[in-house]
């Protein structure tokens, strides 16, 4: 597990909450949001709306639950966003609450979400108060000579780390004693937790609630999920062979007792909150023989702790390559067995894929002739909106911001929100 280079280091996920006082158009708000909320519970899936007329709000998408602290929710530029019913907070209680995974903030960074969100709170009519940050993920990628195994961190009775979480398992260098430290950050008592695929362990897990760390095969994740191979544009050798991820995700009590409450906080020291991470709360050992044997830091984890830096790479492309490819797959599947179990009108042989493209067209204005095909192309974009991060262009709105007319345009060259998505080579 001797590391090669360093890929990628930046914040994966950020969850913020906002005090915002809400003008006196806080009302019809709420009024649009229970209109479009209904509808897409009627539906069964995101309704895309316009919440204002200008960009980008002119092309959010309702969702038809919220989450336990807010009643709607709305998605944006790849944000989801949370609105409770309070026109003002209460005291330290937020009523807008925003959930950036790694579509929008490893792209774009701490500082392009806060400064989009005091411009979306304008929009629509409120002033912006205060915010806190409830839940944070810090990650780099290490290229390294093999992925790791269960003898890097526990073999012959004992661990080769020590962590600040509380845990059952034997620290390094000793046996269970029942002592635990605490920093008052992590007050569960939990197992250290690993995933195995075979006999290959794919995952180490310390910690639970407030702090948690995870270091995993990061190529092993994007072989189970495709649509998230654009993340491999994220490195600078999209083409690196083993990766392994080391991801720290610290809750809001978690934060609160190292000094940390805002966005603010966090850009000004996220150097400081990884060396604490990474030189206390969580070490790594191995064992050498000189000229006795010995605990030092392993070559890998002393990597990790010199890996953050504050210059956080922004990534402006997306690559659908590889659903693409799944898309085609299931389209070839569907159309060469309708061909199989179908006689052609004029008795020829489908022998290519133009032949096979004709026959289906055939095939399909004669069994399904009333067809709504751009109804059906719109449904399918708005699922990827949401889902897979396909674009919805060409939307106009009326004098009272709603959608009268759409257009939808192809993922491949668009341009939405500054994200540029090339299409394959």
């Amino acid at each position: 597990m001797e590391p090669l280079r360093q890929l990628w280091n930046g914040v994966d996920t950020v969850k913020v909450n906002f005090g915002v006082a809400w003008g006196a158009e806080f009302g019809k708000l709420l009024e649009k949001l229970e209109k479009k909320k209904q509808l897409a519970m009627e539906y069964d899936e995101p309704v895309v709306f316009a919440l204002a007329a200008s960009k980008p709000l002119n092309q959010v998408v309702a969702l038809h639950q919220g989450n336990r602290h807010a009643k709607y929710g709305v998605q944006v530029e790849g944000l989801s966003i949370f609105f409770s019913c309070r026109q003002l907070p209460h005291q330290d209680t937020p009523n807008l609450y925003v959930e950036a995974g790694p579509e929008y903030v490893a792209q774009n960074g701490l500082s392009a979400l806060y400064a989009f969100m005091r411009e979306f709170i304008a929009q629509l009519g409120g002033q912006y108060l205060w915010n806190k940050v409830s839940e944070l993920h810090l990650t780099v990628d290490y290229e390294v000579d093999a992925v790791h195994t269960y003898e890097d961190y526990m073999g012959d009775g004992k661990c080769w780390f020590v962590t600040r979480a509380r845990t059952r398992a034997p620290r390094y260098g000793c046996q269970e004693t029942g002592e635990t430290e605490s920093t008052g950050a992590d007050e569960g008592r939990v197992e250290v937790a690993t995933f195995f695929k075979g006999n290959r362990l794919e995952t180490l897990q310390i910690g639970k609630n407030q702090m948690m760390l995870r270091i995993y095969d990061k190529q092993a994740e994007l072989a189970k999920r495709p649509r998230k191979q654009w993340e491999k544009l994220l490195w600078q050798d999209p083409n690196a062979g083993h990766v392994m991820r080391t991801e720290f995700q610290v809750r809001r009590e978690g934060l609160k007792s190292l000094g940390y409450d805002t966005i603010e906080d966090v850009l000004d020291r996220t150097g400081e909150l990884w060396a604490y991470l990474t030189r206390q709360w969580f070490r790594l050992y191995t064992w050498i023989d000189d000229p006795k044997p010995m605990g030092v830091y392993h070559p890998f984890w002393r990597a990790v702790q010199e890996a953050w830096t504050e210059a956080v790479p922004a990534v402006k492309k997306k690559e659908y390559q590889a659903l693409r490819v799944q898309r085609a797959q299931q389209l070839l599947g569907q159309a060469t067995s309708l061909a199989a179990i179908t006689p052609t009108p004029d008795g020829k042989k489908v022998l290519n894929v133009s032949d096979l493209m004709k026959f289906m067209e055939q095939l399909l204005r004669e069994m399904l002739p009333e067809q709504d095909i751009a109804g059906k192309v719109r449904e399918k974009a708005i699922r990827f909106h949401c889902k897979n991060k396909a674009d919805i262009e060409g939307v106009i709105v009326d004098d009272n911001g709603e959608i009268i007319a759409e257009a939808i345009t192809s993922p491949v060259g668009s341009n939405r929100g500054g994200d540029v998505i090339h299409s394959p080579q």
